[in-house]
C-alpha cells in the first residue's frame, strides 16, 4: 500500500463519515507532531485534503469550527495579565 493508496482511504472515509472528521484531523495532527513519524508519513497532504473536503461538503461545519478553535483563549491562565511595555 502507498502513501498514496492511504491518502485516498483516508479522504473517502472522511467523505463517507464527516462526522468523524474531527477524530481523524486529531490522529493525524497527532502523527504529524512526532518527528520520525512525520518523516516517513508527510500528514499534511491528508490533512488539506480533509480541509477541501469539509468545505466543499459542509461549509457550516467548517467555519463553525474554526470560529470556536479561535474563540477559545491560548492559555486560560492569562485572563487579566496587562501588557508590559
Amino acid at each position: 500500500m502507498t502513501f498514496a493508496d492511504l491518502t485516498t482511504t483516508v479522504l473517502e472515509f472522511v467523505r463517507q463519515h464527516p462526522n468523524w472528521s474531527a477524530f481523524v484531523v486529531f490522529a493525524l495532527s497527532f502523527g504529524e507532531s512526532l518527528p520520525f513519524i512525520s518523516l516517513v508519513f508527510p500528514f499534511w497532504a491528508m490533512l488539506v485534503g480533509i480541509g477541501t473536503v469539509i468545505a466543499v461538503a459542509d461549509p457550516l461545519i467548517f467555519w463553525n469550527g474554526n470560529l470556536s478553535a479561535g474563540a477559545l483563549p491560548d492559555n486560560p491562565q492569562d485572563k487579566d495579565i496587562p501588557a508590559k511595555l
